[in-house]
């Protein structure tokens, strides 16, 4: 499990930028911490936000060895995000979940414990 936020600072944003980048083909130095998740390409990137918040989920979770939940109304809070707001909505989400069982088991096994 990572405690430190600054870590988790980092794997979040390394993970919704190339999630990002993989969705819309923009090569992931050129995407804009200032543009929406949800909006048109104008504004925003025009991003099918259930999925990304189901695999941030799914992988950010196994990554972090918490066990991250986003329920409705933090999907309904964030929805409008730019993508810099949704990053650090998600560092706060992952800091406040409880360890997951692997999570508490890698803990176990750093600190020397079976």
């Amino acid at each position: 499990m990572i405690d430190d936020p600054s870590v988790v600072f980092e794997i979040v944003a390394g993970y919704v930028v190339a999630w990002i980048s993989k969705q819309t083909g923009i090569n992931p130095d050129s995407i804009d911490p200032d543009k929406t998740l949800r909006d048109d390409p104008n504004d925003g990137y025009g991003l099918p936000y259930v999925k990304l918040c189901n695999d941030c989920v799914r992988d950010l979770s196994v990554a972090t060895g918490r066990d991250l939940t986003l329920d409705a109304p933090w999907r309904r809070a964030n929805a409008s995000d730019t993508v810099s707001e949704f990053i650090g909505a998600l560092v706060t989400a992952i800091m406040a979940a409880p360890p997951s069982a692997s999570g508490m088991k890698a803990s176990a096994l750093v600190a020397g414990r079976p």
